[in-house]
Order: C-alpha cells, then sequence, then structure tokens
C-alpha cells in the first residue's frame, strides 16, 4: 500500500465520483479506477459501491478514509517538521482542548511564546479529553487541554492553577431561579443537558440518567457550552456547565446557580513523553511548565533533525500501515463490521 494510492482513495471521497476524483488528480480516469481496484485487492475488501449519484463508502471505506485522513495528516506535518533546518524554530503546536476557564492560562502561554518565537503556530481543535488523549497518543495533537487525567497511563499531566465547579445554567423563568443553590435532588424532574465528560468520568455520583436506573433525566449530552446554552435557552432544559464559562456563553435570558456537593474539577495540560517532538514544541513545553509550575521541566535537547529524517517517516509509515492492516485483517477474520474492531482496538490502546 503506497501512500500515493491512499491519496487516491481520499480524493476519491472528497470529490464524491471517479472522474471528479481523476480530474482533480490529473490522472486518467482508467489510471484511478485500476488502483482503486487494487487497493480493494490488497485489503481484501470492498471500499465503495458505485451509484447514479456517485460512490458510497462501505464500512471498511469510513473506516480507510478516516486512517487514511490520519496517515495523510502524520506524513505531511512530518515532512514539513523535518524540512526546517535544524537551528530554526517554527512549524504548527497542534492543542486539543476542553471547555475551561484555563483557555485563558494557556492563551498566556500561546502568546508568550508566540512574542519570542514569531514563526510559531496553533491549531486549536476542542474536543473530548479522551478523543484529545487519543489523538496525542496517534501523534495527531502534540498537547491536550484536559479538565481531568484520563485512563490512558501514557500521557504526562501537568495541572493548571485554575480549577472548576460546577453551576447549572437554565432560563430565567425556571423555578430554579429562585433557589441561591442548587442540589441534585432539585433537578429530578429537569430535562437536563450533561457535558459528555460528566457521563464517563462519574462527576455525577449516583445521580445517574433513567435509561441506567439512576433518578435523573439527561435529554442530550454535549461537547460545546455554546451550543447547549442555545437549547436552554428554547426551552429544552438545564444544562449542567462549570462556572468560568457561562458568563461568556450565556444570554440575557439565562442565569445560573451553583451545583451543591459537586467535587472540583482540576484542569491540566498533557502531553506523551519520549517521543519525537519538535523544536517548537520542546520550547512550548518549556513555557507551559515554567508559567504553570514556576519551576519548568527540563526540556529534551535540540537535535539535529535532518539525522532522523529517513528513519522517522520509516517507523511512522510502517507503524500505521500495520495498524490498518491489522484492523481490516480481524474485521474479515472475525466477519465483522472494522468499526467496532476499530473501537475494540481503542479500548485495548486507551486501557
Amino acid at each position: 500500500m503506497e501512500l500515493r494510492v491512499l491519496e487516491y482513495f481520499l480524493a476519491l471521497t472528497q470529490e464524491g465520483s471517479i472522474s471528479a476524483a481523476a480530474k482533480a488528480l490529473n490522472v486518467s480516469q482508467p489510471t484511478l479506477s485500476r488502483q482503486l481496484m487494487d487497493l480493494e485487492k490488497e485489503l481484501g475488501c470492498v471500499l465503495f459501491e458505485r451509484s447514479k449519484q456517485g460512490i458510497i463508502l462501505t464500512d471498511d471505506g469510513m473506516l480507510l478514509r478516516r486512517r487514511a485522513g490520519e496517515i495523510s495528516q502524520l506524513v505531511h506535518t512530518t515532512e514539513s517538521e523535518l524540512q526546517l533546518s535544524h537551528d530554526v524554530i517554527a512549524g504548527t503546536i497542534s492543542i486539543g482542548c476542553a471547555e475551561t476557564k484555563a483557555m485563558e492560562e494557556l492563551g498566556d502561554i500561546m502568546q508568550s511564546v508566540r512574542a519570542t518565537y514569531h514563526n510559531i503556530s496553533y491549531n486549536i481543535v476542542s474536543d473530548t479529553a479522551e478523543n484529545v488523549a487519543e489523538n496525542i497518543n496517534k501523534g495527531l495533537l502534540d498537547f491536550g487541554l484536559m479538565l481531568r487525567r484520563t485512563k490512558n497511563e501514557g500521557l504526562d499531566y501537568l495541572p493548571f492553577k485554575c480549577k472548576e465547579h460546577s453551576v447549572v445554567l437554565f432560563r430565567n423563568d425556571s423555578p430554579l431561579a429562585q433557589k441561591n443553590v442548587v442540589s441534585l435532588d432539585d433537578l429530578i424532574d429537569i430535562p437536563l443537558l450533561v457535558p459528555s465528560t460528566y457521563i464517563h468520568s462519574g462527576v455525577l455520583g449516583r445521580y445517574r440518567s433513567k435509561d441506567e436506573g439512576g433518578i435523573l433525566t439527561f435529554v442530550a449530552t454535549y461537547n460545546l457550552l455554546n451550543n447547549a446554552a442555545r437549547l436552554v435557552e428554547k426551552g429544552f432544559g438545564a444544562a449542567i456547565t462549570i462556572e468560568g464559562l457561562v458568563n461568556a456563553s450565556r444570554a440575557n435570558n439565562l442565569d445560573y446557580r451553583p451545583l451543591k456537593d459537586s467535587p472540583t474539577l482540576q484542569a491540566y495540560l498533557a502531553w506523551k513523553p519520549f517521543q519525537f517532538r519538535s523544536n517548537a514544541c520542546k520550547v512550548f513545553q518549556k513555557e507551559a511548565s515554567e508559567t504553570i509550575t514556576g519551576s519548568g521541566i527540563h526540556p529534551e535537547p535540540v537535535i539535529k533533525q535532518r539525522r532522523l529524517k529517513s528513519l522517522y517517516k520509516i517507523r511512522l509509515w510502517l507503524m500505521t500501515k500495520t495498524i490498518l492492516m491489522a484492523e481490516m485483517t480481524m474485521a474479515r477474520k472475525y466477519h465483522c463490521n472494522a468499526m467496532f474492531i476499530r473501537c475494540l482496538n481503542y479500548f485495548f490502546i486507551a486501557d
């Protein structure tokens, strides 16, 4: 399997038809069709079906699209970093972020680094702690801003000074507006929008949803408070969130109260130690450590990246190809959905 063929497949998924993909790639349609047929033969599965509206991806095709996108991103990012001179500190730092007031502390660190190294830029991705941890391990993200530690023991965590407290966001005409503090018992008959991280981390303790034998009614989970606030404004229910965000997200007809006996949430900066790291990431990690703790972690020595170029690219390609081939093989062997195999794979990696 060649990277060029994966790029062909990605172009097909983006353009929606073989003719459009061939035109975008500047190759002949027969050539593209033959390459895609060889790819299916090599993987031993059907990746897409043709229809009058274009191509329709199979389950295996959707898995390959995701994996191929990750491989392509890793390769292009690596090439960009390794093409820099060893004494140049530049490039893009990718950070996966939860919604938290600690973003202000992170912003100070980002600004401080940029003030010295003008050629450094940032890619900010909003996601859950689990997805951020997974993408750090895959090399798709350099750092993560999380509101809790995950089960993944392969990451280092640096606690921010910021600590968050849970609150309940509701409309002004809600009976909750008459209370100074809201308890979970007050929420028993109210439709609730809950951060997805709360469900997995057990923040709500014994107050589970009715579907799980509990007493609360969870009508939706969310990742971005702005979306939840709009639903609350429309009368969809009340939202449990963190205090540091409500002032920036609530409308004029919304209010909030502290959630009684809710645990304090600690914000962390996370990264994967003992892996290849660009010079830009090294100076960012050093600045973050010195800013947050006042002491600093001794950064890995800046090495001449040219020496690692060939070895690192070979290792990267073999690793991603091996994972992809293993998932496809297991899906065929056990006659199950390829996406299920991927979830199973993530379960074992995360633990």
